[in-house]
């Protein structure tokens, strides 16, 4: 289907007398202008018909027109508000649709090491707190903090050999050993390892 284009508006103005009407004649044949036919008060001239070169009217039926004009120009700025409310609504939710589509891809990168972080505790140890923040700028980087209770160090090994086994490797860790084996930790994981978690999922949807 064509494109529609937009057209040009063209006004046409001089001192009575001036030929505006002959111009606009030779103008009128050709097929890509469309002649819009004013208004006015004087009386016609030689050869003038009323709806064809001008609409003829009096004085009293300009307030009528103005009237009407001015409802008409309302009613279409109302629709206007209307339709621009309703092209805000419609890219306010093509905005939360890019935002789900962006945390789904997010979460396909998040899924496979939050998972492998709770296989790797032991019976007895339990995650506490289990934060992972994606790096918007840099996808291949996520900060983690975890905090779990039982196991300290012995634990802790065990977890970061599991991350680091799904391709993560563990960058500026901070961790604090608090007495009764509970752990507090905090690092940057940098994902080296791109076929693990393309394998991992497929095997998971699968």
């Amino acid at each position: 289907m064509a494109e529609k284009k937009a057209g040009m508006i063209v006004i046409l103005s001089s001192p009575s007398g001036a030929g505006k009407t002959t111009l606009v004649r030779k103008i009128s044949l050709r097929n890509n202008f469309k002649i819009s036919i004013s208004h006015t008060t004087r009386k016609p001239r030689v050869n003038e018909k009323n709806g064809r070169d001008y609409f003829f009217i009096k004085n009293k039926e300009i307030e009528a027109l103005t009237a009407e004009w001015t409802n008409k120009a309302e009613l279409e700025n109302i629709e206007k508000v209307k339709t621009e409310e309703q092209i805000q609504l419609i890219r306010n939710e093509d905005r939360k649709a890019e935002e789900v589509y962006k945390w789904v891809q997010g979460s396909k990168q998040i899924q496979p090491l939050a998972l492998s972080i709770a296989r790797s505790m032991g019976q007895k140890s339990s995650i506490e707190e289990l934060l992972l923040y994606r790096e918007e700028k840099n996808p291949h980087q996520i900060r983690i903090q975890l905090k779990f209770i039982n196991g300290g160090q012995k634990q802790l090994d065990t977890t970061l050999s599991a991350i680091n086994s799904i391709g993560y490797r563990a960058y500026s860790a901070n961790q604090n050993l608090i007495q009764g084996g509970k752990v507090d930790y905090q690092a940057t994981l940098i994902w080296q390892d791109n076929n693990y978690i393309t394998n991992e999922l497929t095997l998971n949807h699968e």
